[in-house]
């Protein structure tokens, strides 16, 4: 309540400046301004290369960011536009240049665009370039205050658990310049920062960017839930997920080890047929689109088994929301368990003061530590009896192997965390091979999740918590970490996967062994 009052009396601060110097029309209170100046801004922001290379632009539905949808639509830009209060099942109004049958400056209006455009939900939509939001107050470090109803945070949050949006994504206010106030603003948890600040005369570049992980259940009224059809029905989807929670009292999911008869040296977690009552129910199977989640770092191949990271100059929150993650959803996938390596943990825990003194890195806690394989596909999405039937196929593929003797390191520092290289790569290549081929299996071989040639073999210890920090300083420091931590692979494990937490966690399924 005292940073809510805190927030509302900047605002009237502003509102009365405004209203006092004339360059707002009368009644702005309760509004983004419509400031004098707001084409100059628009103009001003065409300028920038962030504008030029956007193809795809949300902007606010308010009368002062119009020269900015008018001009982005003169453009050819595809503009998403929030239907005002996010008051429809359909929430955005899609602006197609190619499809205008009147002006830009009309179309690009929320009155015409309410008869006229077509609504789309999240799930429509195109990944966005730029977004372009309304603000009463804004401070130099991106601290924005909006007219306090919360819609424009609402907007960005639900982008991001679209995967719409990254950390990477460019948000611009455009503002008039008695709008840019001295000094810290009141911010909550589930206020995002601007990037970059646009009046008629200036172009402020702010801190480093903020921005909420997904809808924050909590901060909302359940009058606004109520009110607002896209977060009600996200709140029925998610209380249908947390029913079946795993770590709950009931839960449905349990570790029953048993073995079949026919694959006497693969150890399964069976009770398969529980597993889709811990999930959304209305799992399709093999109906399903498969949600599909990078295996690692951006890689490129060289050769026959050989994989490397490509360099980044600066870091990238690891935690954005990726394509069709949202809290409370979970990913079945394989992996490598390392969690049990004395040696692996020894270096672990030598790197660690280094990792938590920059600040911007967190370390991953020894029982966490894994290699990914493969992904199978989000729980919701894929049926006990496609389970089951994957993971007997692969067991059986698995007892056709042998165990992989490996060295991990030495550390590198990459765009989204540090890691520890798995070589060679043949082998743990063979073993994806394997599992891919089961699945295909079982779904056909255009079914399989994630890219075939984008596998990059490697044990994280970090994960990058914010974006923009200049890469060179860890790499510097880690540079005196050369250690080679040699292990063998017996065992793959199937787990569902889950990272609510910014952390990597998991249920275990099964785990079968490498060699019968």
């Amino acid at each position: 309540m005292v940073k809510d009052q805190a927030k509302q009396e900047v605002r009237e601060r502003v509102w009365a400046l405004l209203e006092q110097e004339r360059v707002v029309p009368p009644g702005v209170r309760g509004r983004i301004p419509a400031f004098v100046g707001a084409e100059d801004a628009a103009q001003l922001l065409a300028t920038l290369s962030i504008w030029q290379e956007a193809a795809v632009i949300k902007a606010v539905p308010d009368k002062a960011q119009l020269p900015v949808r008018a001009r982005a639509l003169a453009e050819d830009k595809l503009v998403y536009m929030a239907v005002p209060k996010l008051a429809e099942a359909q929430p955005f109004y899609l602006l197609d240049p190619a499809a205008l049958t009147v002006p830009a400056t009309e179309a690009a209006s929320s009155k015409v665009a309410a008869t006229m455009a077509r609504r789309v939900d999240v799930e429509e939509m195109r990944p966005v370039d730029l977004i372009v939001c309304g603000s009463v107050a804004v401070n130099r470090q991106g601290v924005r205050l909006g007219k306090g109803a919360g819609y424009s945070d609402i907007e960005v949050a639900l982008l991001h658990e679209a995967g719409l949006i990254s950390p990477d994504t460019t948000i611009v206010t455009t503002v008039h310049s008695l709008q840019v106030v001295p000094g810290d603003l009141p911010e909550a948890d589930h206020d995002f920062r601007v990037d970059l600040i646009v009046t008629p005369d200036e172009v402020i570049e702010c801190g480093p960017p903020r921005r909420p992980r997904g809808l924050y259940w909590d901060s909302l009224p359940q009058e606004m839930i109520d009110a607002i059809p896209a977060l009600a029905t996200r709140r029925k989807r998610d209380a249908h997920i947390d029913a079946g929670a795993l770590d709950g009292p009931n839960e449905a999911l349990r570790p029953v080890l048993e073995t079949p008869a026919e694959l006497p040296a693969a150890p399964l977690l069976l009770k398969l047929d529980e597993i889709a009552t811990a999930h959304q129910p209305g799992a399709t199977g093999r109906e399903s689109t498969r949600g599909s989640r990078r295996s690692g770092p951006t890689a490129e191949r060289l050769g026959k088994g050989d994989l490397v990271a490509e360099p980044e100059e600066r870091m990238r929150n690891h935690w954005w929301w990726r394509p069709g993650w949202r809290q409370g959803r979970s990913f079945y996938t394989w992996h490598f368990p390392v969690g049990d390596q004395p040696a692996l943990h020894a270096v672990a825990a030598r790197l660690r003061p280094h990792l938590e003194e920059t600040g911007v890195l967190d370390p991953i806690p020894v029982e966490w530590l894994h290699m990914t394989l493969q992904g199978v596909g989000f729980a919701d999405e894929v049926s006990a009896e496609d389970l089951t039937a994957i993971g007997i196929a692969v067991a059986e593929r698995m007892a056709e192997l042998r165990p992989i003797p490996v060295e991990l390191g030495p550390v590198v520092a990459d765009a989204e965390g540090v890691h520890l290289p798995v070589r060679p790569t043949e082998a743990v290549a063979a073993v994806r091979r394997a599992i891919r081929e089961s699945i295909a299996g079982v779904w056909g071989k255009d079914r399989v999740p994630e890219a075939e040639n984008r596998f990059y073999p490697h044990v994280s210890v970090a994960y990058a918590n914010t974006s923009g920090s200049p890469l060179a300083p860890i790499r510097e420091t880690l540079s005196q970490h050369s250690e080679i931590v040699p292990m063998t692979f017996t065992r793959i494990s199937l787990i569902d996967l889950n990272r609510d937490k910014d952390m990597y966690q998991w249920k275990l399924i099964m785990a079968p062994p490498l060699g019968s």
